[in-house]
């Protein structure tokens, strides 16, 4: 059976100790950061811990499963609950830290898409107190060129400048990886496999299974632009079900 393990982190990257952490959950995202909660006991006689030290926004914290590091990003939410005795808390992947970082120049450059956003994480690593460890990775494709201009006054945060140019047509994908800190990216997006086994009663806890039988629909009325309009009809699956109608707008 798997092991995990969240260990904690100062800012210059120095361990801190082990959590006592309970209840994980977690969501893994392309494109934004991820997101980890836990629980912790308030009162814990073995944590070689100060309170100070578990502060919100001074501390990264790593999820290993075995020895691979599966999630690293700062504690960004600490709940404590006297009534419950425990402290609930909530965590983001290394991207987040772009959340609270701006375009804090003016931006006139006219470059690989890729290229710039990286640009814009070292900058805003060289200013003062503002190095976040994370390094120019590979990336995969090269992308269009583009031009931004971006003004020091729109206070602009770099994460919606790399999420609104990665969300363009022939955008990217990307991320900063967990283990060493680089930012990648994949053009136009990234590919693979991943051979993973989920099973009931081991990686699956629970489930639960909703059938809806309303909206299944066997003759579709399909509404397009300049009022154009198209019937889709499946017989087979309306001798079944008897006759379920339904209108679609494809008018954009």
């Amino acid at each position: 059976m798997a092991q995990f393990r969240l260990e904690a982190y100062q800012r210059d990257g120095n361990f801190l100790g082990i959590l006592p952490a309970r209840n994980i959950q977690g969501e893994c995202f392309m494109n934004r950061a991820d997101a980890l909660r836990w629980e912790m006991p308030l009162y814990e006689k073995d944590l070689n811990l100060k309170v100070g030290d578990i502060y919100p926004g001074k501390i990264e914290v790593a999820l290993y499963r075995q020895e691979q590091v599966i999630f690293r990003g700062p504690l960004w939410d600490a709940t404590a609950s006297s009534k419950r005795g425990n402290i609930s808390c909530a965590a983001e992947g290394l991207e987040s830290y772009l959340d609270v970082r701006r375009v804090d120049w003016d931006l006139n450059v006219e470059a690989e898409q890729a290229s710039v956003m990286w640009d814009l994480i070292e900058a805003s690593q060289a200013l003062t107190e503002g190095d976040l460890g994370i390094i120019d990775g590979s990336h995969i494709g090269t992308g269009p060129t583009r031009l931004f201009q971006i003004r020091r006054k729109e206070g602009k945060y770099i994460s919606d400048v790399i999420k609104e140019t990665a969300g363009l047509v022939d955008g990217f994908d990307w991320l900063i990886e967990h283990d060493n800190r680089a930012f990648r990216t994949w053009y136009p997006h990234k590919g693979g496999t991943a051979n993973t086994l989920l099973e009931y009663g081991a990686g699956i806890e629970n489930y639960t299974i909703q059938l809806m039988g309303k909206w299944a629909a066997n003759d579709i009325l399909a509404q397009g632009p300049k009022e154009m309009v198209d019937t889709a009809i499946d017989e087979f699956q309306r001798e079944i079900w008897g006759l379920r109608q339904t209108t679609v707008q494809y008018k954009d």
